[in-house]
């Protein structure tokens, strides 16, 4: 029920939630900008499980993960 062009922000604790909510914004293909919360170890099994769930790589790259500044270190 989002409006076209939205930004998105997933971070739940549920990594099966996280997911389920990537691939359903994904599959939209309106999104303006896609954000999960995570790892670097997270947003490789993330691409990975979209890879083999037949999206493509320009799908896949819709997805910012993990969100935040890169000169943040750690979980701050």
């Amino acid at each position: 029920r989002a409006p076209k062009a939205n930004n998105y922000l997933i971070l739940t604790h549920n990594h099966q939630l996280d997911f389920a909510l990537t691939q359903a914004i994904i599959k939209r293909a309106d999104a303006n900008w896609l954000g999960v919360i995570g790892s670097d170890t997270k947003a490789k099994r993330f691409k990975q499980r979209l890879a083999h769930r037949n999206f493509t790589t320009e799908q896949i790259n819709q997805m910012t993960c993990p969100v935040g500044l890169e000169n943040v270190t750690g979980k701050l």
